[in-house]
């Protein structure tokens, strides 16, 4: 778990770096939590094979979040 946080911290500090010319700039990466939130789904509803009730169960979430999460995504792409 520990190597993923690591490349997830060096990923979003490259981004970081490479987008922000002026310190005093806010980018805007509100981006980094909708994909990271529809990857974790896809993946929960592939290790699940499409049963809902059990990827909610093992992110510790409710099922009406999970699709909430799931559902949003064709409004992102």
């Amino acid at each position: 778990m520990k190597i993923i946080s690591n490349e997830l911290k060096k990923h979003i500090k490259d981004y970081l770096v490479a987008n922000q010319t002026d310190p005093m700039l806010i980018v805007d990466m509100k981006w980094v939590m909708r994909a990271t939130k529809n990857i974790f789904v896809d993946e929960l509803l592939m290790h699940t094979r499409g049963n809902q009730t059990k990827a909610a169960g093992i992110a510790g979430m409710n099922r009406g979040t999970l699709r909430t999460i799931y559902n949003s995504k064709d409004a992102c792409e």
